[in-house]
């Protein structure tokens, strides 16, 4: 019955205490907080040691993460972390300090202490339950599918903080423009930075909004080059480019095997490969061939004229 001694108990009560503590720390966890304390164990008996270890470990699977969440702040900010391809020594935020074109600046919270962004509409503080989990989902996916994929923990509100008559920024899931707006304009300039890199002659990249853009070029599954008298912003100039420039026996390239979206049905359940394409839609070089039909700008304002003077404003 040694165990049950009361420096023994002194023990396991502080190692919970301990574990709890480190539990609430985010990005630490049970065997975060064991390897991290071990080494102090080894000024102490081994039956210490193991009890307070022990008591540790499991204090820290039951206390949960102090956590803040911030809603309705700058535009910037999603940009910046949805940036990808970053190198591993640079930070999201000093990525949206560089958007920004000024050091990134934060506020603590009134309640937990945790630094949030300056600016934010509405600041919930809570906890992030450990090992507690609630069935939640399905989500309207930018795909036009339902997920199910989740972590299923469970946030705690513990206190709100808001401006007075703070604005809730939400987005329309699905295949709504607003789920992938900010992710597509970033991209967009993540692509174009690095194809300019070593192919000079790119002038520009579109991500579309529309049709699961998201997964046509944020996952490139398909890229489609044009023409610079293509408007790559118009998907209707773009498949007239596809459908009168291309043949698929040899504008066609296939890329299998290639690393694809988990929330893209036809990727492969257990590594989320696929078969990317690309789409060669530029006029055939070395030879004629037909000329595009159009219309000189000064025609079109004669043309605009008439109609404005016979009483037609466009």
């Amino acid at each position: 019955m040694q165990s049950f001694e009361p420096r023994n108990i002194a023990k396991i009560f502080f190692g919970c205490l301990a574990g709890l503590f480190i539990g609430a720390m985010p990005g630490l966890g049970s065997v975060n907080g064991v390897a991290i304390l071990l080494p102090v164990t080894f000024l102490v008996p081994p039956t210490s040691a193991i009890i307070f270890l022990a008591a540790l470990y499991y204090g820290a699977m039951y206390g949960g993460a102090v956590s803040s969440i911030t809603l309705g702040i700058h535009p910037i900010h999603y940009m910046g972390s949805m940036a990808y391809h970053n190198p591993p020594e640079v930070r999201k935020l000093e990525i949206i300090g560089g958007l920004f074109g000024e050091p990134y600046r934060v506020a603590e919270c009134a309640g937990n202490g945790i630094e949030v962004p300056e600016g934010a509409e509405i600041v919930i503080e809570g906890e992030i339950l450990a090992n507690t989990h609630e069935p939640e989902g399905p989500f309207g996916e930018f795909t036009g599918y339902a997920s199910y994929r989740s972590t299923e923990n469970v946030f705690v509100a513990k206190r709100v903080s808001m401006r007075k008559d703070a604005i809730l920024h939400s987005v329309a899931s699905g295949t709504a423009a607003d789920h992938i707006l900010i992710s597509s304009v970033s991209r967009e300039a993540e692509i174009l930075n690095t194809l300019q890199r070593n192919l000079p002659n790119v002038l520009g990249v579109h991500v579309p909004i529309i049709t699961a853009g998201g997964l046509m070029t944020f996952y490139c599954k398909c890229v489609v080059v044009v023409d610079d008298d293509v408007d790559i912003f118009n998907l209707s100039d773009v498949m007239w480019a596809v459908i009168t420039r291309t043949r698929a026996d040899t504008d066609f390239v296939f890329i299998p095997g290639a690393m694809g979206a988990i929330l893209d049905p036809t990727s492969d359940p257990e590594d989320h490969t696929l078969t990317k394409l690309g789409v060669d839609a530029t006029k055939p070089s070395g030879r004629d061939f037909a000329e595009r039909l159009t219309i000189a700008n000064d025609q079109r304002d004669r043309v605009r004229g008439m109609m404005e003077r016979a009483g037609f404003k466009l």
